[in-house]
């Protein structure tokens, strides 16, 4: 409850650092992600955000991401290309004359365009399949505003996937194989360049 109450009075304060007009920013948002259901695995995405600054505390943002190096390694849950959608509100919770410290709930997905569906016969080949996982990332960071139009942004945030019932089918063994469902929270931090218009 005090918790609300210090959300909804920061919104409605009026800015004493920075100037009040809403603005667009877009910049490249780099970010490393440790999976934690495979030992020390890093997803490593880049791509681009965009936020829209609606209201002087207020702003909505959405990022796309991909991963330029694709790993060798294929499992029933993730391989291949990976692709991430977040969108969602970010508050700036204190802002000063050049920095801004925020809070951000996003929701999204993550996909991976080959993950192991089975060996099947009657060759026994590889057959892979695309997943898309819902998932939410919340969190917070810093935002320095190096001139009126440019930005640097570090985010630190919990990134909690939901992965799907999985089947994987073994011909070779005559087995199939049923990874239940569940979630996973995994660390995140990303760095950003904003270039405000």
């Amino acid at each position: 409850m005090f918790m609300l109450l210090v959300f909804f009075t920061q919104l409605i304060l009026p800015l004493t650092g920075q100037d009040q007009k809403s603005r667009f920013e877009a910049g490249p948002v780099f970010t490393a992600t440790t999976l934690n259901y495979v030992l020390d695995y890093k997803l490593r995405l880049a791509g681009g955000r965009f936020t829209w600054n609606a209201m002087p505390r207020l702003s909505a943002e959405g990022s796309v991401l991909t991963n330029f190096s694709v790993p060798n390694t294929v499992t029933a849950r993730d391989g291949g290309r990976a692709i991430s959608a977040q969108f969602g509100p970010k508050f700036d919770m204190w802002r000063f004359r050049n920095l801004s410290v925020f809070l951000k709930f996003d929701s999204g997905f993550l996909t991976f365009s080959r993950t192991l569906r089975g060996i099947i016969a009657p060759d026994f080949h590889v057959v892979s399949e695309r997943k898309v996982y819902p998932d939410v990332d919340f969190g917070g960071g810093l935002q320095i505003r190096v001139s009126h139009r440019l930005s640097l942004r570090g985010d630190f945030s919990d990134f909690l996937v939901f992965y799907r019932q999985a089947k994987v089918q073994d011909d070779l063994a005559g087995v199939t194989s049923v990874l239940p469902p569940y979630s996973q929270h995994n660390g995140s931090i990303s760095a950003s360049l904003l270039l405000r218009f």
